[in-house]
């Protein structure tokens, strides 16, 4: 059955409607005016009416009968030819019938409608003139289980005389109309989303195949727009896909609390010793950060979704020369190189390419979780270093440390990373490993120093040529979606575009 929902013009009327069982196809109302007979069993398209004739074409075959199928929009293009040698009135009339032979008429059942179409040539009813032909157009719409046959006749008089109308065939079937529907996270809806937590994709059909028309459906701030375009050529149905988008998502679930893990501060982050932030990724368990914006990736406009793997990958060190410089570091050239080449194409496509901030600070004893996030994101570097760098893939920052826990067990303003090592801060952590991990950020004092996490769970930093454990970060597209999960260990979000 066809999905009819929102529509650009205007919706045709449907009236429902039944019409008294016909006893005889042959019945003369009067010397005039008839209902269809054949002229003779072998001229099946052969139609005599009140000493008129006339013959049917109807999708280019002889014939009076056409199969509508169930659950299915029908078109009958008839042409009515004139076999008379007088002008006349016809109407185009009909019967349903239940079985081929059409040997019994049956009502309208319930549904079912057979409607005049706009994009037909000539109208249902008026004048032919003698030896000339009429193309009519009907649309027939079957929304029942069951097909039917429709035994197509002519109503016809002289034109001296008034016609006495049938109107079997009164209301419009709209091929130029498009039919909207809106399906989301793959549930037909009867109404579009009242958010935009969702990126949405517009497909069109015409006529029930392929279609010219294209569409394009836009958040204004407080509705979703749709915007249809080259539906010139038919009946089109254009079906508006929404999903949900990760990053959206993770920002509605920003209430500050422990039900939901996320908060805002410094971006939208999942914080707490286990939050439900898991998510599959290359086939392998990975875990959101959080959400951030340009001020700390630079795609502009774009709020985009950060993930840490769960595991390490391995022991490296972050720069096999010690030299504190991570655009020419060789964990970055591993990372965005072999690493990178080795994700399946799926998870490659979700990526970003984006700006890694690094700026970097000097003193450990002093650098609390909100200074580190604004000296990552400053200028402050060791002499000659580059202050941003690009690329798909890095590693977290001390800031994404540090901001992990809840501010009610380590005060971003008063509790240092270096006192991190406390049971209230590591312990309540979920992204402590419990291992020397690398970050991205370079001390800024140093040419060959970088801040680490320490087994202990404090943030102190190491020469560069060490081997500790490498985590791969990255920023997902903002377009990425959610196909399936609840972000739980067991049903981690299952991600897609």
């Amino acid at each position: 059955m066809k999905i009819k929902g929102f529509k650009i013009s205007r919706r045709r009327a449907i009236i429902y409607f039944t019409y008294a069982v016909m006893l005889m196809l042959t019945l003369v109302l009067n010397d005039t005016f008839s209902d269809f007979t054949h002229s003779h069993e072998a001229d099946v398209a052969n139609i005599k009416v009140a000493d008129m004739n006339y013959n049917l074409v109807i999708n280019g075959a002889q014939t009076t009968t056409l199969y509508v199928p169930a659950n299915d929009e029908t078109i009958a293009n008839i042409i009515i030819n004139s076999l008379n040698t007088v002008d006349s009135y016809y109407e185009v009339i009909y019967g349903i019938c239940p079985t081929e032979e059409c040997t019994s008429l049956i009502e309208t059942p319930p549904n079912f409608y057979v409607e005049y179409s706009s994009r037909t040539t000539d109208p249902i009813t008026e004048v032919i003139k003698a030896d000339e032909y009429k193309q009519v157009r009907l649309g027939i719409t079957n929304n029942t289980s069951t097909g039917y046959y429709l035994k197509f006749g002519i109503n016809a008089g002289y034109i001296h005389n008034t016609l006495a109308l049938k109107n079997q065939i009164i209301n419009e079937y709209n091929e130029e109309d498009v039919t909207i529907a809106a399906i989301i996270d793959g549930e037909i809806s009867t109404t579009f989303p009242t958010t935009s937590n969702y990126v949405a994709n517009v497909t069109c059909t015409t006529n029930g195949g392929s279609s010219n028309a294209t569409g394009t459906a836009t958040w204004n701030g407080t509705k979703w727009l749709v915007d249809i375009t080259g539906a010139d050529s038919g009946k089109t149905v254009c079906n508006v896909y929404f999903k949900t988008t990760l990053n959206n998502h993770i920002i509605s679930l920003a209430d500050n609390s422990s039900e939901t893990g996320v908060y805002n501060e410094n971006g939208y982050r999942y914080q707490g010793l286990d939050p439900n932030n898991y998510v599959s990724f290359n086939n392998e368990t990975w875990r959101i950060i959080g959400v951030f914006d340009d001020y700390t990736h630079g795609i502009a406009g774009e709020n985009l979704v950060k993930i840490i793997r769960a595991d390490s990958i391995g022991d490296y060190a972050w720069d096999s020369n010690n030299i504190n410089d991570w655009n020419t570091s060789s964990l970055k050239a591993y990372l965005n190189g072999d690493y990178y080449n080795s994700l399946n194409p799926v998870s490659q496509s979700l990526i970003e390419n984006v700006t890694w901030k690094l700026g970097g600070y000097a003193d450990y004893n002093t650098t609390t979780s909100s200074l580190a996030y604004t000296a990552e994101r400053g200028t402050t570097v060791y002499s000659g270093r580059d202050t941003t760098g690009t690329g798909y893939i890095g590693l977290m920052y001390p800031s994404d440390y540090g901001y992990a826990v809840l501010n009610t067990s380590c005060s971003r303003d008063t509790t240092t990373l270096y006192d991190y090592d406390n049971d209230g801060c590591y312990n309540q952590n979920w992204l402590y490993l419990g291992s020397y991990e690398w970050t991205i950020t370079p001390r800024s004092s140093s040419s060959n120093h970088v801040w680490n996490v320490l087994y202990n769970g404090h943030v102190r930093n190491r020469y560069a040529g060490y081997g500790f454990v490498g985590r791969p970060s990255l920023y997902l597209k903002s377009n990425t979606t959610i196909i399936s999960g609840d972000g739980t260990a067991e049903t981690p979000f299952e991600l897609g575009e």
